[in-house]
């Protein structure tokens, strides 16, 4: 087979393999990441050969207008054999709201530079994959699934800070909050939880449950509208925490944070099926 053909094969393979791994991919994103040296009618095509063998489908938001691709059952089937052994099969996503905007918290950075210091583990993975296929460094949290992980690990050092994310877009009881926080202050492994949160009123609830002195788990959560998530990206400032009036990827080792644009400019986040088409951004979920 010809190299030309093996490389088209690897990169299919690899677009299909990072839409499972986040359940759901923008046309905007999967030109960043996969065709970023290629005008993006080269990718308009390659992505809709996927769609037309049936590998990939187009979910779209509630106005019918922004679209992310997921895998179909085709698509999983063909590369299932490439996953680890997984405990629980499946790749569809339950809410893509919460599925795009969580690739973009978890990812983003990775968009503007090389971070060989910082590694992730998505909900997907956590969700799937068996405890003994997981990399060693992720926590073992009882009856407690987050939203995945980022492990900063400081070669010369010899050190890693591992931080837990919380995305949340519907609040959760008072009682499901303070078992939340007893499951994190008995985890010594993770450093930090980073919390996203719709409204102000549910970050002081957050804030008053999560960071009692008396508790445990006191210092450890830090708190960040999703608001301000949208206008900041990675450079967006934790509101309330340990860390308060920090921004979000100066705690992940991303410097400088002034890099980001607002998340209209965010390929994970632009829901156009042709991005080149206009100026204006539709987000997907907001615009």
């Amino acid at each position: 087979m010809k190299a030309k053909n093996l490389n088209l094969l690897k990169r299919n393979r690899d677009i299909l393999l990072h839409i499972w791994r986040w359940k759901l991919a923008t046309p905007a994103s999967l030109h960043n990441i996969f065709f970023k040296e290629y005008h993006f009618q080269n990718s308009f095509y390659f992505i809709g050969k996927l769609k037309k063998q049936g590998l990939i489908r187009a979910v779209h938001d509630i106005s019918g207008q922004s679209i992310a691709w997921s895998l179909t059952r085709k698509g999983f089937n063909l590369i299932k054999p490439l996953l680890p052994s997984l405990k629980e099969s499946g790749f569809k996503s339950d809410c893509p709201d919460h599925d795009l905007l969580l690739s973009s918290v978890q990812y983003e950075g990775f968009l503007y530079k090389k971070l060989s210091f910082l590694s992730v583990i998505t909900e997907q993975e956590l969700r799937r994959y068996k405890e003994s296929t997981l990399p060693e460094w992720v926590p073992k949290l009882q009856f407690r699934r987050p939203d995945g992980y980022w492990r900063v690990y400081d070669k010369k050092r010899n050190l890693e800070d591992i931080f837990a994310l919380e995305v949340e877009l519907s609040r959760k009881t008072d009682d499901d909050y303070k078992s939340i926080s007893n499951v994190y202050a008995l985890t010594d492994s993770v450093r930090k939880v980073m919390w996203l949160v719709p409204t102000m009123r549910q970050a002081e609830r957050l804030n008053d449950i999560l960071n009692e002195k008396q508790k445990k788990s006191y210092n450890k959560h830090n708190i960040i509208m999703i608001e301000d998530y949208y206008k900041e990206l990675w450079g967006a400032n934790i509101l309330m925490g340990p860390d308060k009036g920090k921004a979000m990827g100066r705690l992940l080792g991303f410097v400088p944070v002034e890099t980001f644009l607002p998340a209209k400019y965010s390929p994970m986040l632009d829901g156009r099926k042709y991005p080149v088409k206009t100026e204006g951004y539709k987000i997907f979920g907001i615009g």
